[in-house]
C-alpha cells in the first residue's frame, strides 16, 4: 500500500515461479488524433523520448496529442484567416479564378502550418 494525496492505492500481486508480479492494467481508451496530434507524436518517439515515456507512464500522453491537434488546428486557421485577409484573398477571386485561389490557399496553408510546426508540434 503507499499514500499519495490522501487516496489509498491497493495492488495485488501474482506469482509467477518465485517472482512477484504486480497486477497492473492498462486503460484502453479509444480517441482519434489528427494530422497535428500525429505529428507531434511522432516528433515526441524520435526526439523526445524521455518526455514520451514519461507521458505514457503518468497516462497524460493522449490528452497532450488531443490538445496539441485542437490548438494547431484552431492556430492553423486563425493565421490562415489573417493571411488571407492580408493578401485580399477571397469568395469573388475563387469563382472568377479558382486555379490561382487554389494555388494562393495551399501556399498560404503552408506558411500557416509551418508557422504552426514551430510553435506547438516543435517545441
Amino acid at each position: 500500500m503507499s499514500k499519495k494525496k490522501g487516496v489509498i492505492l491497493m495492488i495485488t500481486y501474482r506469482e509467477v515461479g518465485s517472482y512477484k508480479i504486480p497486477n497492473l492494467k492498462v486503460k484502453q481508451r479509444k480517441f482519434n488524433i489528427g494530422k497535428y496530434g500525429l505529428m507531434r507524436l511522432d516528433y515526441l518517439k524520435k526526439e523526445k523520448k524521455v518526455l514520451y515515456e514519461q507521458m505514457k507512464i503518468k497516462d497524460t500522453l493522449a490528452e497532450h496529442l488531443l490538445e496539441i491537434d485542437l490548438t494547431a488546428t484552431k492556430r492553423v486557421n486563425l493565421i490562415l484567416n489573417e493571411m488571407m485577409m492580408k493578401e485580399q484573398i477571397t469568395e469573388e477571386l475563387k469563382e472568377k479564378n479558382p486555379m490561382k485561389w487554389t494555388g494562393l490557399m495551399n501556399n498560404l496553408k503552408s506558411q500557416a502550418e509551418e508557422i504552426v510546426m514551430k510553435e506547438l508540434i516543435l517545441n
